[in-house]
């Protein structure tokens, strides 16, 4: 599951948002240091809906109002985000075909890609992976094109849509 739709709410009331779903990019863009509550709504659905808090929510915090106005949101930004979909979707099955091909020819799953460069070395030295040259040059030659395809696919679709939700009120903008 990821994160369809973060936004911040403001001590007066205000629901703040970005096109990237990051609390952190949002309280920057916003210069908040503190006295706001963290929302997110996972997968656009708002029975979903919850508030990233560590402590009590405050006071002055009304669930009621803003689970209205994220529903608001939603319903406006919602054409905007399926267009941003459909834009990025062929360069995400290309990328995870080419992981796909990646692991039948390394054996290496997903998650060790992720993985700092000890543990894969690690795993090399125990003769769980094929050699680091090897899976190197396989990486090179599926994953790393498909990866710059996507990230550039992303960076498009991303500036198209914040331009098309960039009039909602509550959209955060880059300083």
């Amino acid at each position: 599951m990821s994160y369809f739709f973060s936004a911040i709410v403001t001590r007066d009331g205000k629901v703040l948002f970005c096109e990237e779903d990051s609390h952190w990019v949002i309280i920057q863009r916003a210069g908040l240091k503190d006295d706001f509550v963290r929302i997110s709504i996972l997968d656009g659905d708002m029975s979903k809906f919850k508030e990233n808090e560590v402590t009590r929510l405050p006071k002055w915090y009304n669930r009621k109002m803003t689970k209205a106005r994220c529903n608001e949101l939603l319903r406006l930004i919602m054409p905007a985000r399926k267009v941003y979909a459909e834009a990025i979707e062929p360069a995400e099955h290309l990328y995870n075909d080419m992981l796909s091909k990646f692991h039948e020819k390394t054996g290496i799953e997903a998650f060790y890609m992720l993985a700092s460069v000890g543990t894969l070395i690690s795993a090399i030295k125990r003769g769980h992976l094929p050699s680091l040259a090897s899976t190197a040059y396989i990486y090179g030659e599926t994953v790393a094109p498909s990866w710059i395809l996507y990230n550039d696919a992303v960076k498009l679709a991303k500036e198209r849509y914040a331009e098309s939700i960039s009039t909602i009120e509550g959209y955060m903008k880059r300083r």
